[in-house]
């Protein structure tokens, strides 16, 4: 993470450095956010949102028992501690909480400039499944092959997605790089009878890294939960009749 979560009071508890420090944090996500670039970026301003909000409601602070291993995976409810802010003068204190509602207010702007930017990416994500005719229990292995094409490129990747806290029903899709080539002919790659492989569209004007790839993940996981779900409700009104 670019900017700790400590830094609001870290020492100095100065409002002229503490400004400095946040233009500074700034100008790197306001470039990162012109050429696209949405991961890390837009993970680290939700976290730093939600930090500064608990600093200037309840003088607490977020703690992460992990950092996210990949940059665009969700930050997960249960790596979040919030601990109390202790050690300060009551002076240092006020000055914290001004801090703190200073820079929310900065950071929130280029939060919600970042959320427009996903959504219209996500929404240019087009997914679809190479096969015509798919047997639906392969939805339920909860992986498969992704193929697309982007700058004259075909490039194919395995997924699977993981279930990693059962207790929140939180999932994250893994892509692993396999191949890239002017041309793949997917049935030499994969066997189709026993593989699902999705097609990924969208525009190759954003960029593939920290943008196309983080949010196709989800379009991924999305479709395959979408899919279970209106299987089991077709099998229990089945059941009904």
């Amino acid at each position: 993470m670019q900017l700790p979560l400590k830094w609001v009071f870290e020492k100095p508890i100065d409002l002229e450095h503490k400004e400095y420090v946040l233009l500074d944090y700034i100008s790197k996500i306001d470039k990162e956010l012109e050429n696209f670039k949405l991961y890390p970026t837009f993970q680290e301003l939700s976290i730093h949102l939600a930090n500064l909000t608990a600093v200037k409601e309840k003088l607490e602070y977020i703690q992460m028992r992990e950092y996210p291993e990949e940059i665009d995976d969700e930050i997960l409810i249960y790596n979040i501690i919030y601990k109390k802010i202790k050690g300060f003068e009551n002076e240092d204190l006020k000055n914290i909480v001004k801090i703190a509602k200073n820079s929310h207010e900065k950071l929130k702007d280029y939060f919600l400039i970042a959320k427009s930017i996903w959504s219209i990416v996500f929404e240019s994500v087009l997914i679809r499944p190479f096969q015509n005719n798919i047997d639906k229990n392969l939805f339920k292995n909860n992986e498969g092959y992704l193929i697309f094409r982007y700058k004259e490129e075909t490039f194919l990747y395995k997924f699977e997605i993981k279930k990693i806290n059962r207790k929140f029903d939180e999932d994250k899709c893994e892509f692993t790089f396999i191949k890239s080539s002017d041309y793949i002919i997917v049935k030499d790659e994969i066997d189709l009878d026993k593989e699902i492989v999705f097609v990924a569209e969208f525009n190759e004007e954003f960029p593939l890294d920290g943008c196309l790839l983080s949010i196709t993940k989800r379009k991924v996981m999305n479709y395959i939960k979408q899919t279970i779900n209106i299987i089991d409700i077709k099998k229990t009104k089945l059941n009904e009749i």
